[in-house]
């Protein structure tokens, strides 16, 4: 007959040992730490238990420190972001923004939790208040001249969703800086997004143009930059880039 129970519990005595680690709270932690010293205390006495005396007495200053600190309400909002982080992992994305709402509720000025906020949206199936979120970081990004962070978190939402746009004018500048960095190609798009999101705006056959010319430097991309500067002189036919898109024009249908 097996007795798998009273064989496990002699598991020490056949030289095998399963260790483990057992998660616990920090405050279920420190009630058992104060239940031991609490035991050792009365066990050594008045004689032996000044070192536990001790122990107990830096607890208790300790306590008094972090109420003076506030620290309790940083570790609370700490939870928070720590609790958010591992729902997230755990695709459970709709908990996630919950609680980084409320962690912002108290701290609206946390830009990080902003974007978690922002990319736990997208993937909870709200993009319309995630894009928000990072037209307003980018814009704030552009204002303070951060250009690399602008140019990285624009690129981060427009590939999440290609409707993604800024503003008429923090557009021009996203694709100028784009064009800057060697990003031809998402430049590119960001000139043509600035056409189809706002086309009654300055500029806009300029930015055709721009788009146009770097595609032309993209393999298999001559026929999309021909297409393109087509438009861009059928569309504005008074356009002072007139003389130079049909000179463009006419170098790119020449064959190679």
């Amino acid at each position: 007959m097996q007795y798998p129970l009273l064989r496990n519990s002699f598991l020490p005595l056949q030289g095998v040992n399963r260790t483990g680690v057992a998660h616990l709270t920090t405050f279920v932690g420190v009630l058992l730490w104060l239940a031991l010293q609490l035991a050792l205390f009365w066990v050594q006495g008045t004689g032996g238990g000044t070192a536990y005396g001790a122990h107990l007495g830096g607890l208790a200053m300790g306590v008094i420190l972090a109420l003076a600190l506030r620290m309790p309400r940083q570790a609370g909002l700490d939870r928070l972001l720590h609790d958010a982080a591992r729902r997230r992992a755990s695709g459970n994305f709709h908990a996630s923004v919950g609680l980084l709402q409320r962690y912002l509720e108290l701290q609206p000025s946390d830009e990080a939790a902003q974007l978690d906020l922002a990319r736990a949206l997208q993937m909870s199936g709200d993009p319309g208040r995630s894009l928000n979120i990072f037209r307003r970081i980018v814009d704030a990004r552009l204002a303070a001249r951060d250009i690399e962070a602008a140019c990285d978190l624009y690129l981060e939402a427009h590939r999440a969703n290609h409707v993604f746009h800024l503003e008429a004018e923090a557009q021009k500048q996203i694709a100028f800086w784009l064009e800057k960095r060697g990003y031809a190609v998402e430049a590119s798009s960001a000139h043509l997004d600035l056409v189809r999101f706002h086309p009654d705006a300055e500029g806009v056959d300029h930015a055709m143009a721009r788009a146009a010319t770097l595609l032309a430097t993209r393999p298999g991309e001559k026929h999309r930059a021909i297409d393109l500067l087509r438009r861009t002189i059928r569309d504005f036919p008074e356009s002072a880039l007139r003389p130079l898109l049909e000179d463009e024009l006419l170098r790119l249908r020449q064959p190679t």
